[in-house]
């Protein structure tokens, strides 16, 4: 068995599929008729989104393609070492609730360049408006590749792969704003719910003969969830923490919620799932292990489904697996277009009124997309390229970002000497470093924050109209 195994589609799965397909597109509709063409409906949902909404749009746009495709292979190949990343995931996610979430609610913007404008000036507007959608056009090309090869399970050519999820993605959100964003994430959230939880594991876990014959099957390495070290470890949350203070799509959530208290729960409650759906996903691969111990760990999913559900039940699966990865690539294609009109367009001194500013939004959402795309086709390692995005921008904004919002003495000369010293540590720690136990986002945000703060003590002291911007007073 090779990684090339493809899954038997019938016309019981297309039923599926199609009924899926017309709730995303409904939704798209519902939430344009919704907004009436008010730019804060379409940005942040007008602030009226309520607990399940958004506990599912945090926890879908988190769990995407790598989550759901290659977490069965993390699974057959190191067992509960692989969940590491989610529980490091939600352990970010729950520090984001105790320090950020009530500042980052009384701000009520739209991205975190109203923040760095408001906190230390235009220029810091326009570095996050150059920087932060390249990142997201090569996430977009990311979670591409992970729909291209989704759909090439079923017999669908790589690339047409990849057009069909930009297609979807685009449809509902270019219409529909945040609104069809977070209902569409809700749908694919139920779904993967019911597909993954509901049927995959009990399935799999059955057909290995029960847990015990997993556990007896298996060797007491696939059992340790600590396989990373301190350092690794440290590393990997902290990680997690710079690309939650550089998340447009985190924010933009937050500061959706109807209030601070359901802002709160339906980061916790996130937080929960990306425990249990990373468990789902690694002991489904676990239990590939144990039924065909011989194949390649990037069958085990395919082969799993295929052999081991009945028909039109696969289609249920295979649309809970899509919908992991749409609800990662709408949420990219629709932060990064915010991130282009208010954050690149504005900061450079673009005019933008309340109509023209949605049109400029809905022309950007277009724009990612089809650079993603291109991205996918071209490039043979869009994951490459995505490390090295991620690096320059979590490295060199989150700290000014982060630091900016919890520390009154934070300074302009701070945050630049910081964006640029921490991004080229982060760059020279890639490049030369590379078999080093210390991650480079330890090196490069440790090389950030320690600049951040020293610059910032030794320049002059913000004025009370910036300090006042973001500490608002109770």
């Amino acid at each position: 068995m090779d990684a090339s195994y493809k899954i038997t589609f019938t016309f019981f799965d297309s039923i599926f599929v199609v009924l899926f397909l017309g709730l995303l597109f409904y939704a798209g509709w519902w939430a344009n008729k919704k907004q009436h063409g008010d730019e804060d409906q379409f940005f942040v949902a007008g602030g009226e989104m309520g607990f399940w909404t958004n506990m599912a749009t945090h926890m879908a746009t988190q769990i995407g393609a790598g989550d759901t495709i290659a977490a069965a292979g993390l699974g057959f190949t190191m067992g509960f070492g692989g969940w590491s990343y989610t529980i490091a995931l939600a352990i970010a996610f729950i520090l984001f609730i105790f320090f950020l979430v009530k500042p980052v609610r009384k701000l009520k913007m739209y991205t975190i360049g109203d923040i760095l404008l408001a906190r230390y000036g235009r220029i810091m507007k326009i570095i996050a408006g150059i920087i932060l959608p390249t990142m997201f056009i090569t996430s977009i090309a990311g979670q591409l590749v992970g729909s291209g090869l989704l759909l090439n399970m079923f017999g669908i050519n790589l690339k047409t792969g990849m057009i069909i999820g930009a297609v979807i993605a685009l449809a509902y959100t270019i219409t529909g704003g945040l609104w069809a964003v977070a209902l569409t994430d809700l749908i694919q959230w139920v779904v993967m719910l019911i597909g993954t939880v509901g049927i995959l594991v009990p399935v799999c876990i059955k057909d290995a003969g029960g847990f015990s014959n997993i556990v007896n099957t298996l060797p007491p390495e696939y059992f340790k969830i600590t396989t990373y070290g301190g350092w690794e470890l440290a590393g990997l949350i902290f990680s997690i923490v710079l690309a939650y203070g550089i998340g447009t799509d985190v924010y933009q959530r937050i500061w959706a919620a109807k209030s601070d208290k359901v802002a709160k729960q339906a980061i916790l409650g996130s937080s929960i799932l990306f425990v249990v759906f990373g468990f789902c996903g690694i002991f489904v691969g676990m239990a590939a292990k144990v039924i065909y111990p011989n194949i390649t760990p990037e069958s085990a999913l395919p082969l799993l489904i295929s052999e081991h559900l009945p028909s039109g039940i696969r289609g249920l699966v295979l649309i809970s697996l899509a919908g992991a990865v749409l609800s990662t690539i709408d949420s990219m294609i629709h932060s990064g277009a915010t991130v282009i009109t208010i954050d690149f367009l504005e900061g450079i001194g673009v005019k933008l009124g309340e109509g023209n500013r949605l049109k400029a939004a809905r022309i950007s959402t277009i724009v990612l997309t089809v650079s993603g795309v291109i991205f996918a086709m071209a490039l043979q390692n869009v994951y490459s390229l995505l490390l090295w995005g991620y690096t320059i921008a979590a490295c060199g904004i989150a700290i000014p970002v982060l630091g900016g919002m919890l520390w009154k003495r934070a300074t302009k000369e701070g945050a630049i000497a910081s964006c640029i010293l921490g991004s080229i540590a982060g760059i020279l720690w890639q490049l030369l470093a590379q078999e080093s136990v210390l991650p480079v986002e330890l090196f490069g945000g440790g090389v950030a924050l320690i600049t951040f703060i020293a610059v910032s003590l030794l320049t002059k002291a913000p004025s009370q109209e910036q300090i006042d911007s973001i500490f608002i007073k109770d």
